[in-house]
């Protein structure tokens, strides 16, 4: 093949090269917040750019650009993609080895180009190189990702397998057939046809990545719905999906049906008004302008009329989502008629006499079982919306808006993690202090587990408080440990967060301490411009306590309060 023919094949190589890359950079951009490793592929497919530019221009450029470096950039470029793969599917790559295989690389390649030329050796290395990295992205394509996800990988399997036999092919040919010039660009039909071969491999590569990118997303994607949908069907309250325009019901679950009696086919595509269910038609605008208020409701009472023409007395949560460009009002309601009733049974039996004593106790623990079953229903309103919001945060585009959302279920869990304490405790409205945050701890550290190794530990010393004392402090504790494990540790090997209690005369202190990078010094507590600092601020002052910020090794809240007659257990 001529010089011009073979020099063609590499300028043509360029362009395939950047088209793949561009189709890598679009992979990247499209799935970053979903899935590791896809920058690393199109660095990869950069690199393959970068070499065959370089190569292609032998003769023109000098020997140390267009065959030290531009070799090597190809050869860097498929490790590169092992390490992307491997991160892809979760399958740690043993760096120190690819690392070795490219550092013996580039000294044989160098040695056969300026001390004993020699273009067989090299094309013999580089090829060698190539079945090395290529056999083992191979290797974890087809035999090391489980065999759940492998249809999945299959493709890019493959394809990585053509590369591999199409160097060892290469290997072959240069040992029994080995090329007697040392000028490259007239190194001989094989040579041409060898990377012609090659770039069609590229080509098929590329296209193999992106299905696996979708594929997996699509798996992604109906495990979510598939979670929503469970969630969503198996509340314990009735849910209702409606548009926030008109009042329009999209969906409802179960529950729902059977505590109003109607079908999903008689509510669907009806509005709330059309079905009569609001019993006064002026609670509808009370809700609405709540909503648009404060962007949420949480526990307003309401009356509604079920199918039956019967009153049912609701507690009402709701939240608002924008699901395909349309705001979305998500509400779940509790049936509490059977609680009010109680609470008006209870009340005219205070006011009779004492005969009515013995009856008036016997009210009361009923009102301690309900008030029990709404800390119950409370914790699985929370569960609801916990699901919801998590579902909403993964379907968004925008990374911050996924991180906002994201941060609002994790207070949402520690509200919903002191609802079900309370629900079991012996006392209603107080519990451990110990009990609910070293369990609020260990569940923050599971859920947003650090870029490292932590140690995470939690001592506090055992003391009943009012759920009012503790739903901030849940919060505020959540907001602490979720930033240190996010953020403390980055560029660590290691590291250790400790949580603990101390209880004296004066009251309660609480210290969170990290061993981590530190806070930046402009960063304070009182005038600190991020939400969840502000949060830390203003629910401090809520129970009267004092939070203060100590810089060393690391980074420690110290938090002082006075809690009403702390009561120690034993």
């Amino acid at each position: 093949m001529s010089v011009l023919d073979l020099r063609t094949v590499f300028l043509t190589g360029v362009i395939i090269n950047a088209i793949c890359t561009l189709v890598a950079v679009l992979l990247w951009r499209s799935s970053r917040d979903r899935f590791d490793g896809t920058g690393l592929w199109a660095a990869d497919f950069a690199a393959q750019t970068a070499a065959f530019f370089l190569i292609g221009l032998r003769g023109v450029l000098p020997d140390v650009v267009s065959i030290s470096i531009g070799n090597a950039l190809s050869v860097l470029g498929a490790l590169v993609g092992l390490l992307g793969l491997g991160r892809f599917w979760g399958k740690p790559v043993f760096t120190g080895v690819q690392w070795g295989i490219f550092a013996v690389y580039l000294a044989l390649h160098n040695y056969y180009t300026y001390f004993e030329p020699s273009l067989a050796a090299r094309n013999l290395l580089f090829s060698a190189s190539l079945l090395a990295l290529c056999g083992q992205c191979a290797w974890l394509l087809l035999y090391r990702v489980s065999s759940a996800v492998r249809s999945m990988s299959l493709i890019a399997g493959i394809a990585m397998t053509g590369l591999t036999v199409v160097s060892a092919v290469r290997i072959v040919i240069e040992v029994f057939v080995p090329i007697q010039t040392q000028d490259y660009m007239h190194s001989g039909t094989a040579n041409a046809m060898y990377i012609v071969l090659y770039l069609a491999l590229i080509v098929f590569l590329a296209y193999a990545l992106a299905l696996m990118v979708n594929r997996r997303l699509l798996a992604d994607l109906g495990s979510q719905e598939q979670k929503f949908s469970k969630a969503f069907h198996s509340s314990p309250d009735a849910v209702i999906l409606t548009r926030l325009a008109d009042g329009s019901i999209y969906e409802v679950n179960d529950t729902f049906t059977r505590m109003t009696g109607f079908t999903a086919a008689e509510v669907i595509g009806k509005t709330t008004v059309d079905l009569g269910l609001w019993a006064d038609a002026n609670d509808r605008e009370i809700f609405i302008g709540r909503l648009r208020e404060h962007g949420s409701v949480f526990g307003l009472e309401f009356t509604f009329r079920i199918k039956s023409g019967e009153l049912l007395v609701g507690q009402l949560f709701s939240d608002v989502l924008v699901i395909n460009e349309v705001p979305t009002i998500v509400a779940s309601i509790s049936d509490i008629t059977e609680r009010k009733r109680a609470e008006e049974r209870l009340i005219v039996a205070m006011q009779e006499s004492d005969m009515l004593r013995e009856r008036a106790e016997r009210l009361g623990a009923e009102k301690e079982i309900i008030l029990r079953e709404v800390h119950h229903r409370i914790k699985n309103n929370l569960s609801t919306v916990h699901g919801l919001l998590s579902l909403q945060a993964n379907r968004l585009s925008d990374p911050q808006a996924a991180k906002s959302l994201r941060d609002a279920v994790g207070r949402v869990r520690s509200m919903g993690l002191l609802y079900d304490k309370l629900y079991r405790a012996e006392s209603i409205g107080r519990m451990s202090m110990k009990t609910f945050l070293e369990r609020l701890v260990a569940e923050i550290a599971e859920l947003y587990p650090a870029p490292v190794p932590v140690a995470v530990s939690a001592d506090i010393e055992e003391a009943t408080l009012d759920a009012k004392i503790l739903s901030p402090l849940g919060i505020m504790m959540n907001e602490l440990v979720t930033n240190a494990m996010k953020y403390a540790f980055t560029g660590r090997a290691s590291g250790r967060l400790d949580v603990r209690s101390r209880i004296e005369d004066r009251g309660i202190t609480i210290i969170v301490e990290d061993n981590g990078i530190g806070l930046p010094d402009g960063i304070d507590i009182d005038r600190s411009t991020g939400f969840g600092m502000q949060l830390v601020g203003l629910l401090a002052k809520q129970i009267g306590a004092t939070i203060r910020v100590e810089r060393g090794e690391g980074t420690r809240f110290v938090i002082e309060f006075t809690a009403q007659s702390p009561e120690r257990t034993v």
